[in-house]
C-alpha cells in the first residue's frame, strides 16, 4: 500500500511529554562536544534508577543521568580510549550505592570489554559532590565485533559477539562462552540486535528472529521465520519475543514461545530510526528520514498513529530530528538517545491509559 503524505500530521508531538535533557551539568563538568555526541547506547540500573548511555562521533564517551528525587542531571563519565563505537551497555550489579557499568566497546581493529563503577551524587541541589570513575578494559579480542550485552536481575550477564555468546561472572570479571553460532544464525548487524532484563535478541542475514534467555544455565536459542521483506533498520524486545521494524516501515511481532512472525502494524512512515514498547502494548519510536515523526501502534489493535515532529520546550528548547537508541524504563518512561551532532537525552512521558492495550 502506498504512503499518502496527505496524512501526515503537521504539527509537533502533544500525547505525552518530550523533556531534551543536555549532557552536561552546569558547574560540575564541561558539555560535550557537539560532535562527540551521537548517542548509541542506553541502560538503566534497576537498583539506583539511574540511566546511563554512550556516545560516538569524534570521541567515544560514557555519562551517567539522573533523573528522580534531587539526584538530577547528566555527567560525563569520560571518554573511552581507541573506542570507534560503543554499540551496548548494561548495569552487572550494584554494590554500596555504586553501579557496575559494564560497556560493550568496538575498535577499528577488534573489540573489547569496559568496566566502570560508578557513583552519583544523592544531591545536586546543595552540596553535590561527585566521584569519577575509571574506566578498565577487562577483556580484548583482535579481529570480532560486539552487538549486545544483557544483565538479568539476579546478576545473570549475557553477550552477543559477531561469532558466539558469551557470560559475564561479575565477580571475577571473566567472560565464558557458551555457544559459537553457526553461520546462519550470526548476527547481521548491531542495528538488528537487543538485550533487556530477559535476554538477547538479533536477526540473522536471512531476516530470522534469534532469542537466547538471560537467566538460563545453559543458553537455549530459539528462532522464528523471516518476515516477508529482509531489509529491516529496527528491533526492539517486547514479552517473550521481539518487534521487528522493516524499511517501508511495516513492524513484525516475532513470539518466541509459538515461534511465528506475524504482522503489528505499520507508520505512516518508511525507515523506522528506532521504537521502544511498553509493557501495556504501546509501540512508540520515530519513522522517516531527515524530519521525522514520531509514533505509536496499539499492538492488540494493529492502529498505527502518527503523532508529529518532536520537539521539546523542558530543560532544552530543541527540536529532536534523528534519533538511534530507545529504552523503555522501569517505571514506565521512555528514553531516546538523539543521533545528532549536539545530541541530547530525551525523555518521553507517554499518557495514561486506563486500560490494558493487549
Amino acid at each position: 500500500m502506498p504512503i499518502d503524505y496527505r496524512t501526515l500530521n503537521q504539527g509537533f508531538v502533544v500525547e505525552g511529554r518530550f523533556v531534551a535533557l543536555p549532557l552536561s551539568m552546569w558547574d560540575e563538568c564541561l558539555p560535550l562536544a557537539p560532535d562527540a555526541s551521537y548517542i548509541t547506547a542506553l541502560a538503566e540500573s534497576p537498583e539506583t534508577g539511574l540511566i546511563y548511555g554512550a556516545t560516538c562521533g569524534t570521541e567515544c564517551h560514557l555519562f551517567v543521568t539522573g533523573t528522580r528525587g534531587s539526584a538530577g542531571g547528566t555527567l560525563d563519565l569520560g571518554t573511552v580510549p581507541d573506542a570507534q563505537r560503543i554499540p551496548s551497555l548494561a548495569v552487572t550489579g550494584t554494590r554500596d550505592g555504586r553501579d557496575q557499568l559494564l560497556a560493550a566497546v568496538n575498535r577499528p581493529t577488534g573489540c573489547a570489554l569496559v568496566c566502570a563503577e560508578v557513583s552519583f551524587s544523592r544531591d545536586v541541589i546543595q552540596e553535590p559532590s561527585f566521584y569519577q570513575p575509571s574506566v578498565e578494559a577487562m577483556s580484548e579480542h583482535d579481529g570480532h565485533r560486539w552487538f549486545t550485552v544483557s544483565a538479568g536481575r539476579e546478576g545473570a550477564v549475557r553477550l552477543l559477539r559477531d561469532d558466539g555468546l558469551f557470560r559475564y561472572v561479575n565477580a571475577s570479571g571473566q567472560l565464558e562462552e557458551q555457544e559459537k553460532l553457526p553461520e546462519d544464525a550470526r548476527p547481521a548487524s548491531p542495528i538488528l540486535s537487543c538485550g533487556d532484563a530477559s535476554g538477547l535478541r538479533w536477526l540473522d542475514d536471512a531476516g530470522r528472529a534469534h532469542g537466547v534467555g538471560i537467566d538460563a544455565t545453559e543458553p537455549r536459542r530459539t528462532a522464528c521465520g523471516s518476515p516477508p521483506a529482509r531489509d529491516c533498520t529496527a528491533i526492539c524486545g517486547f514479552r517473550n519475543g521481539a518487534l521487528i521494524a522493516e524499511a517501508n516501515g511495516t513492524v513484525h511481532h516475532a513470539d518466541f514461545s509459538a515461534g511465528e512472525v506475524t504482522e503489528a502494524g505499520r507508520t505512516v512512515l518508511p525507515d523506522i530510526q528506532c521504537m521502544a514498547a511498553l509493557p501495556d502494548g504501546r509501540l512508540y519510536g520515530m519513522c522517516g528520514t531527515g524530519i521525522g515523526h514520531f509514533f505509536r501502534i496499539d499492538l492488540g489493535s494493529r492502529e498505527s498513529h502518527d503523532l508529529g515532529a518532536v520537539a521539546s520546550v523542558i530543560a532544552t528548547k530543541r527540536y529532536g530530528l534523528e534519533f538511534g537508541c530507545a529504552l523503555t524504563g522501569i517505571q514506565g518512561d521512555i528514553f531516546f538517545g538523539e543521533n545528532d551532532r549536539g545530541g541530547h537525552l530525551w525523555l518521553y512521558m507517554p499518557a495514561q491509559r486506563s486500560d490494558s492495550l493487549i
